[in-house]
């Protein structure tokens, strides 16, 4: 029991006495583990009771290098690794699905070029149909087709169109 006036470091007070013999040199080692801890040994002690009733109580928080138990540790290992591959295989699914989204779109940009151009360029032609020959900025103007498009058929349908000597284009019939 704690003397009359000295404050007990734990929150319930202490009531019952345990006595335990140890040798001089677990006494000895004790001791200044205690003084190491910069606390009594009692205290020590006390503490190192209740580390171990934790640890008891909650193996799979505390589980030390001495009581780990080794299949167990290979175990949760194993699924951590499975759990690993999982992911990366859902990845490499992911990139896959991605290589051939890309290879479709490669293969369908053109055909896709092709038919919002041909629209366009049917706009272009009617428009040169009216004039023998445009500079760039005027066919823009008078197509209401924006110059990067314009670009675009004469690239997709270079046939169709010549650029002349004075840097206009018309209309190759």
């Amino acid at each position: 029991m704690a003397k009359k006036g000295r404050k007990t470091k734990s929150e319930t007070p202490r009531v019952k006495t345990i006595h335990i013999n140890v040798t001089e040199a677990k006494k000895k080692k004790l001791m200044d583990l205690a003084k190491n801890s910069n606390t009594t040994i009692s205290e020590f002690i006390r503490q190192a009771i209740d580390d171990k009733l934790r640890r008891i109580e909650n193996p799979e928080t505390y589980t030390s290098g001495a009581n780990l138990n080794a299949e167990a540790f290979f175990e949760k290992i194993l699924e951590k690794q499975k759990l690993l591959e999982q992911k990366n295989n859902v990845i490499l699914k992911r990139l896959d699905t991605y290589s051939q989204i890309v290879n479709t779109l490669s293969i369908l940009k053109p055909k896709v070029n092709g038919i919002y151009l041909k629209d366009k360029m049917e706009k272009v032609k009617n428009t040169l149909k009216a004039y023998e020959e445009l500079k760039p900025k005027k066919l823009e103007e008078l197509s209401g087709i924006d110059g990067n498009t314009i670009k675009d058929i004469l690239a997709y349908y270079n046939k169709n169109f010549s650029i002349t000597m004075k840097g206009g284009i018309k209309l190759n019939e």
